[in-house]
């Protein structure tokens, strides 16, 4: 929560007027309101414990709309200048998220020689036929910008199908090596 307050005072720096939305647990709204913060929000809404994860928020933003036009930002960033000409090259799009132009096998997973042998036997094309695709970027999903309600819970809907499918990818999670090296973390590994 500090974080996402820091970030809208960053954001009125260069922008007072535009509406800001934040949806939190019961409890940090509360903690907002006894220090007068909530007043930075135009928008605080229940975010219900199914979706306090990374998946469940952001495989389920077409429940998580208050404006016309939303762009999704981590509570953690800090703006640096005026968003007005980001928002006017986005409105362009009914959805579209930042990443990168390819997905491969060393985006978030555990490095080492499975990489080398990932080339070797062509994993990554694999994964494309299995899909049906001909195109994977990597969603850094830091940003992600949506205006069409319907086109935004269809890509969360297959964002989710294809989650459901992530044994049939190339990719590794390092979220075993994260709970290996902090078991107390909370980090769950996938199944």
């Amino acid at each position: 929560m500090r974080h996402a307050v820091a970030s809208v005072v960053t954001l009125r720096r260069h922008d007072p007027r535009r509406p800001v939305a934040l949806f939190c647990p019961d409890e940090h709204r509360t903690l907002l309101e006894r220090h007068g913060l909530d007043r930075l929000f135009q928008v605080i809404a229940p975010l219900p414990e199914a979706h306090r994860s990374i998946v469940g928020f952001k495989h389920h933003l077409h429940r998580f709309m208050p404006f016309d036009r939303c762009l999704f930002v981590d509570a953690d960033m800090i703006w640096c200048r005026d968003p007005d000409p980001l928002w006017q090259q986005l409105a362009a799009f009914p959805f579209t998220a930042t990443g990168l132009e390819r997905a491969d096998f060393f985006f978030g997973g555990p490095k080492g020689l499975g990489v080398v042998l990932d080339v070797l036997l062509d994993r990554r094309r694999r994964t494309l036929r299995r899909f049906g695709l001909t195109y994977l970027p990597r969603v850094q999903a830091g940003m992600l910008y949506a205006q069409d309600a319907t086109l935004t819970r269809t890509v969360c809907e297959l964002a989710s199908e294809f989650l459901a499918r992530r044994h049939e990818t190339h990719f590794r999670s390092r979220l075993h090596e994260a709970a290996a090296r902090n078991p107390a973390s909370g980090a769950s590994p996938w199944p």
